[in-house]
């Protein structure tokens, strides 16, 4: 038995983000590699069986044949590169502090090669960034960067542990909100961006997603059966708010933030040649990506 204890409640979707990343990188095809994503799932499921012989974890289970399986799966290895490709984009630019919002069990400061005078600011909740830190410790991985780990509420006050930290507001930022706005209301997503932007040099970068509507439970199209991946599908419904309810370029312009990319999941799995699920060809539901820049006036 692992004496290193998983994050439970609103954690276990860094567990679940970290095993769908983990099968992406098992892929010959794959279009990223995470290792640690596996290091980080294996210990939750208490073995380092092949992928195969793997427990179930929420609806993962071991042939990644579930509809809901599939729908994890295809989100998470969508939007990874996206946000890879435009964290590493911004700091090749210049930008030299990075802060991950609602970090989870991002392994971006290991595997994306970033510059050693880089600072990755990680915020997360303690119980999420402590069993982090436990298997990082115990596999002795190297980061490439200064990594910062702040342990905080999202919900409650947070800009002052992460200036306490050392977090510059005069340079330039890349922030990367992955996996957080659906979660959050409207309101609480305006808060969140204007309180970005106060923090935020000219030439800060903001990379995230939303849904254009949330999902519902019937918007789990592929009718599953499965008891355990109707129960995770109920939990992440519980948890989801509305999120940002204007288009993309419209939230972003009224927070002082320029839209400088767009997509979205479906057109990415398009793009990659994968197979779509069905809760996502769906017209009226849309998953975002977006980067946007901090306006200079």
């Amino acid at each position: 038995m692992s004496d290193i204890e998983p994050p439970s409640g609103i954690g276990w979707t860094a567990l679940l983000t970290a095993y769908c990343r983990s099968v992406e990188s098992e892929r010959p095809d794959r279009i990223f590699n995470d290792p640690l994503g596996a290091v980080f799932a294996s210990e939750a499921t208490e073995t380092s069986m092949p992928d195969a012989e793997r427990p179930r974890l929420g609806p993962a289970n071991g042939d990644h044949t579930t509809g809901m399986w599939h729908f994890y799966c295809t989100y998470i290895a969508m939007r990874t590169p996206f946000y890879d490709q435009r964290l590493t984009h911004a700091v090749a630019s210049g930008c030299r502090q990075v802060v991950l919002l609602a970090a989870g069990l991002d392994s971006r400061a290991y595997r994306l090669d970033l510059p050693d005078d880089t600072t990755v600011f990680e915020l997360d909740q303690d119980a999420v960034l402590d069993y982090k830190q436990r298997v990082l410790d115990r596999e002795q991985a190297q980061a490439s960067c200064r990594r910062v780990p702040i342990a905080v509420d999202l919900r409650e006050e947070w800009t002052g542990p992460l200036l306490a930290a050392g977090f510059d507001p005069k340079k330039a930022t890349v922030w990367i909100v992955e996996g957080l706005l659906m979660y959050l209301s409207d309101s609480d997503c305006s808060q969140l961006l204007s309180t970005v932007g106060s923090l935020s040099a000219p030439g800060s970068r903001l990379v995230t997603e939303y849904y254009s509507r949330q999902p519902r439970v019937e918007d789990m199209r592929s009718g599953s059966k499965d008891e355990q991946e109707q129960a995770s599908w109920a939990l992440a419904m519980e948890q989801f708010d509305t999120g940002p309810t204007s288009s993309p370029a419209t939230w972003l312009a009224d927070h002082r933030w320029e839209l400088t990319g767009l997509t979205h999941v479906a057109a990415e799995t398009h793009r990659w040649n994968r197979p779509l699920p069905p809760e996502l060809d769906q017209s009226d539901i849309i998953l975002w990506l977006l980067e946007g820049e901090l306006k200079t006036t």
